[in-house]
């Protein structure tokens, strides 16, 4: 961290809509000359192409931008976290992935050209949270097809975020003030092994890569696949029993009327 550096302080604390990509431009030209960013985020999400503006702009401003996921970050408001030299999320944080969706109307060409710009978009947005944590982009196409919710130590245990403690102690603060880049991965290395040494969860322990926490929920997805199939079948049987009593009910009647 320079000494005396200057800063600023901006937040996105509800949905993105259009035109804020607009009006985050004037929220920076309005920080003036700064080194450090500071952007807190509270957002369920909203316009994918007004977050990729901001996200942009963020990754291409000189000044080192730290994000803090203060509640959540889902749908295009956790793309946009990753656009932070450093992102840190609270304690008790969630972050949540999925494919992109839309409206459309109009004849079957113009779904299928709607359908080929979200695809599209579904291979831009993994590629940005594949280049942040240095793993496949087909893992993160698989984990938005799942729509993935991560926690704070899940977010932590992929290296995508630190966590801030809901009580700081006082090693905290120093980590925190460790802005520069070349301080930030040790800073942030020791903060998530720190974590993953001595957490102790209730329930077992967050898988360390994405493959693994992919593995997992494509394994709860199957099994809540499985017994919706098993429901379908017996409601399946319900109704065949049930028409069957309708039908020799309806011969009865026609048999004596």
């Amino acid at each position: 961290m320079v000494a005396n550096a200057r800063s600023g302080e901006l937040a996105i604390r509800r949905d993105i809509e259009y035109g804020d990509g607009e009006k985050f431009a004037a929220k920076l030209d309005e920080l003036g000359d700064v080194d450090e960013i500071h952007l807190a985020i509270n957002c369920h999400g909203g316009s994918v192409f007004e977050a990729l503006s901001i996200a942009h702009q963020l990754n291409t401003h000189p000044a080192y931008v730290v994000i803090t996921i203060e509640g959540i970050a889902a749908s295009a408001a956790s793309y946009l976290a990753t656009a932070g030299d450093e992102i840190e999320i609270a304690e008790g944080g969630l972050f949540m992935i999925h494919r992109a969706s839309t409206g459309s109307i109009g004849n079957a060409e113009d779904m299928r050209k709607t359908a080929d710009l979200l695809e599209k978009i579904d291979q831009e947005i993994s590629g940005m949270y594949a280049r942040r944590t240095g793993t496949s982009p087909r893992d993160w196409l698989e984990a938005m097809r799942l729509e993935s919710w991560f926690n704070s130590e899940e977010l932590a245990s992929i290296g995508l975020a630190s966590v801030i403690p809901s009580k700081r102690a006082p090693q905290a603060t120093t980590a925190r003030a460790m802005r520069r880049p070349a301080a930030r991965t040790a800073a942030t290395s020791a903060i998530v092994n720190r974590l993953l040494a001595t957490s102790t969860p209730r329930r077992q322990a967050a898988p360390r890569s994405v493959t693994e926490q992919l593995s997992a929920l494509a394994r709860r997805a199957a099994e809540v696949s499985a017994r919706e199939r098993t429901d379908a079948r017996l409601l399946n049987r319900e109704n065949i029993v049930r028409n069957a009593d309708d039908r020799e009910q309806a011969l009865r009647y026609l048999k004596w009327s």
